[in-house]
């Protein structure tokens, strides 16, 4: 996901609670003196983070009926308490990477306050036992500051450039048009695509990559032929560079889902994540039958559509995202931190009628064999 100008939500397919970005600390500056108490014990952050929110809620309690108050605390002690149990022994996770894993997210993203607070969001993740993030670019600024950051946290980030569909049209866009379409927006400003589909290439030839993406259409942002013309434009050489590098392609496939499955298929792309998808359900399984991965997000804790599709969709499609700062698990929080990804394997283990470390376990696979293993065969080649 990429914000845009002006009154444009960027959100998949979501729109967060803006109006809690202003009120909301920037991540790791608590408003409450109780954090340098809990330490950095996976049971102290669980225990912090509930009484900070416990806390929220008596300040703004009494605007709020007793009803109102009283199923807020309650919804909030029944996700810490989940939350709680699957952090526990985050140390003795199966396999070679354990813990949670993360496929697609924004920390370069204002709201998370600079280099700062997105320390602070890496340590709260490491500290619920998640192990490997991959952080998405988007257009030349947000990659470059992707590989910065990957950089610097080697040991769990990991990095994926690419170019947003709203991006790889903005050479076509007409900006009264646009304007006029979106209310007043401003259109996003263009770039050489030549030049930064290269610098992609370079990287992902040097194996300086685990993925391309984040890339794909959208039929919201491409609201003529034109425009949803240069984003398909864009996403075949996308997928002709992750073809060359054996690596695998994260996709948006928002309002345009039969026609990226179309052009990977088209591509010959065999390894490919459909970030956030949500089409219908049949597509769904020919995208799985297809040998292709489905990432679910943190808010299928509150979307039914989601989790209808998780229960039938193959054991071996699966895999976990956040989209953070987007899509939070809890409807209005902003913004969304990969540490919520084990909400989404709660989520999706109950839907499925299983057992939440096994499914944790299942999307640790698919994400190796997805990320890692391919990672050895794409040098050289």
């Amino acid at each position: 996901m990429r914000d845009v100008p002006a009154v444009i939500h960027r959100p998949t397919h979501v729109t967060p609670c803006q109006s809690t970005a202003a009120s909301t600390p920037l991540p790791g500056r608590c408003r409450w003196p109780m954090q340098q108490a809990c330490g950095r014990s996976v049971v102290g952050v669980a225990a912090h983070g509930a009484a900070c929110a416990l806390m929220g809620i008596m300040v703004i309690a009494p605007r709020l009926s007793p009803t109102r108050t009283f199923a807020r605390t309650r919804a909030l002690l029944r996700r810490v308490a989940t939350i709680s149990a699957l952090r526990q022994d985050a140390e003795d996770r199966a396999g070679p990477i354990g813990g949670f894993v993360d496929v697609h997210c924004h920390l370069t993203h204002p709201a998370f306050g600079g280099s700062i607070g997105q320390a602070a969001v890496i340590e709260r993740a490491k500290l619920a036992g998640v192990s490997r993030i991959v952080v998405n670019g988007l257009e030349p600024s947000s990659n470059r500051e992707v590989l910065e950051l990957c950089a610097k946290h080697e040991d769990i980030l990991e990095p994926a450039l690419g170019i947003y569909p709203l991006d790889a049209c903005a050479n076509a866009i007409n900006p009264a048009e646009f304007s006029a379409h979106f209310g007043g927006s401003t259109a996003p400003a263009g770039f050489d695509l030549a030049d930064e589909l290269a610098f992609i290439d370079e990287k992902a030839a040097t194996g300086s990559l685990t993925a391309i993406g984040e890339a794909g259409l959208d039929g919201m942002y491409g609201y003529n032929e034109r425009l949803l013309g240069a984003q398909e434009e864009v996403l075949r050489e996308l997928c002709r560079i992750a073809r060359r590098s054996r690596l695998p392609i994260i996709v948006h496939s928002r309002a345009a889902e039969v026609r990226v499955f179309r052009v990977l298929q088209d591509e010959g792309v065999e390894l490919a994540v459909f970030h956030c998808y949500m089409g219908k359900k049949k597509l769904a399984l020919e995208i799985a039958a297809a040998g292709y991965s489905l990432s679910i997000p943190s808010f299928v804790v509150r979307n039914q559509q989601l989790q209808g599709m998780v229960k039938a969709l193959p054991r071996e499609s699966l895999l976990t995202e956040t989209d953070a700062p987007y899509l939070a698990p809890s409807k209005g929080d902003w913004p969304n931190e990969p540490q919520t990804v084990c909400e989404a394997v709660a989520a999706m283990a109950k839907a499925r009628g299983g057992v939440a470390d096994e499914l944790r376990k299942l999307v640790i696979r698919n994400y190796e064999r997805l990320f890692v293993a391919r990672r050895s065969l794409s040098v050289g080649v």
